[in-house]
């Protein structure tokens, strides 16, 4: 058998490409029985970020085309995917894995969240049924490895995320945010981030976004703003969603 990795991610594709084939949490169980159903695949897991999409898998015999599975899992042209792929094999993916998974490979590097969500996407794929002893014992030294990277080495002495670097550029710019009214788009897992920075004490920002209407707001926002206080032309009303997806500006400058 061949363990193998193939995906793309912040490094190798735009973020209009990665949105495509992005699998949320919900798609994420059959997408990976899917994936486990193809002729070759013995194990296999997925792992689907906003920053990466990977498919690891153990699989036997020549040609297995993992690529062919993304291609037709999200109905894309071959030769769109095809430039921004990178592949990997046995030990050059057991590499990358253990890179992944310790943070060594995000686009902030340090960044705590990867390595939980490679250990959901490793438990969506032991509750599919599509892990095995070989993966098994794979992520479980990966997991191991990158708790030795952060507390053994100074990868982990600050707190870092995209979320807070976004907080402190937005602090360049402005100042202190202590005490200002910060508005987030988006109410997702990097909101919820952002909304706890500790700049923000004092005051909690406000959020709007699909998961403030659907599924609570990000822990730290206001569930709504008053009128004195929402910015000019701005609700968080329901019929006022703000999705975060335009191919086109959201908000612009006023003369």
């Amino acid at each position: 058998m061949t363990l193998t990795l193939i995906g793309i991610n912040h490094k190798t594709a735009p973020i209009e490409l990665r949105e495509r084939i992005a699998i949320s949490r919900e798609e994420l169980p059959e997408a990976t029985r899917a994936l486990s159903a193809m002729p070759g695949v013995v194990e296999c897991m997925i792992v689907s970020t906003c920053n990466r999409v990977e498919i690891l898998a153990s699989v036997e015999g020549e040609g297995v085309d993992l690529a062919g599975f993304l291609h037709h899992h999200f109905a894309l042209d071959p030769a769109l995917l095809a430039p921004h792929i990178y592949r990997h094999s046995d030990q050059e993916a057991v590499l990358h894995l253990f890179r992944v998974a310790a943070s060594l490979d995000s686009m902030v590097v340090g960044e705590p969240q990867i390595l939980g969500q490679v250990k959901e996407a490793f438990a969506v794929a032991k509750t599919s049924g599509t892990i095995g002893s070989q993966l098994e014992h794979l992520l479980q030294s990966a997991f191991a490895a990158a708790k030795r990277v952060r507390t053994q080495t100074e990868i982990g002495s600050s707190s870092v995320s995209i979320a807070s670097v976004a907080v402190e550029l937005a602090q360049q710019i402005f100042g202190s945010l202590h005490g200002r009214t910060v508005f987030l788009v988006g109410a997702g897992k990097m909101s919820e981030l952002a909304a706890r920075h500790p700049d923000h004490v004092g005051r909690r920002p406000q959020c709007a976004g699909e998961a403030h209407f659907h599924e609570g707001r990000p822990e730290g926002c206001e569930a709504e703003q008053s009128e004195e206080d929402r910015p000019h032309g701005i609700s968080t009303r329901p019929r006022d969603r703000l999705p975060t997806t335009f191919r086109r500006a959201v908000f612009h400058r006023t003369k």
